[in-house]
């Protein structure tokens, strides 16, 4: 009787007589690919610089030379060019940053989707390139004209291969180019800073609370120094 009559009374609690709450779908936690951006500005959305890199090889020999970094960059220009009249006007510019490469404004991540935020400390294309340049099309204007014209891409085309060029070896591979910067995802920390003055610090050498004159020790209390 008296376990009937606990029954009853579970089975009236209005907590535990609530129906379970409809999930929606399982959030797709696959993984999204990474965006890469050439030198020139051209986006890769799936094989990262490996993809550019094979498609500018065009002698397949494992290594760029200046003539064959030149010859993909005009190709990609070719392609903004809309209209083809030799120059990237301000509409073919816009039409790069908002349909050829939207997330190099920020509006978009590396993966498609609305930009959560991130911590690389570049912006830009810059997030997903091995250089440090925000916006590699209109970056071309030399003479800010709000217009690159082809000798200006040109021009441009061997500052970049120069700077890439850490080695000066007259030639870039995969090994060779810049490391990548990839950026946090929003909500993910890095090392705190303790941490990271922990792994700085000499090993037996001691934290913060620690004597101030490290190595040298302190003289006992009560004896004079």
């Amino acid at each position: 009787m008296k376990f009937a009559l606990i029954a009853a009374l579970l089975a009236a609690s209005p907590v535990l007589a609530q129906p379970p709450r409809e999930s929606g779908p399982p959030e797709d936690r696959s993984p999204r690919p990474e965006l890469f951006i050439s030198p020139m500005g051209e986006p890769f959305r799936q094989g990262g610089p490996a993809a550019w890199f094979a498609g500018a090889d065009t002698d397949g020999d494992g290594a760029l030379s200046a003539t064959e970094f030149e010859t993909d960059g005009q190709r990609f220009f070719r392609t903004l060019d809309g209209d083809g009249d030799g120059r990237l006007s301000g509409i073919e510019l816009q039409t790069y940053e908002t349909e050829v490469a939207p997330e190099i404004t920020g509006l978009m991540d590396g993966g498609g989707l609305p930009r959560r935020g991130g911590r690389s400390g570049r912006q830009g294309a810059a997030r997903f390139s091995h250089l440090n340049i925000p916006e590699p099309v209109s970056g071309a204007d030399l003479d800010v004209d709000r217009a690159v014209s082809l000798a200006e891409w040109r021009r441009t085309m061997t500052i970049r291969f120069r700077d890439l060029d850490l080695a000066k070896a007259g030639q870039l591979t995969l090994t060779s180019l810049p490391a990548l910067i990839r950026e946090r995802p929003e909500g993910e920390r890095g090392p705190r800073r303790g941490a990271r003055r922990a792994a700085r610090r000499p090993a037996g050498a001691p934290g913060r609370l620690g004597p101030a004159i490290w190595p040298f020790r302190r003289p006992p209390r009560g004896r004079s120094s």
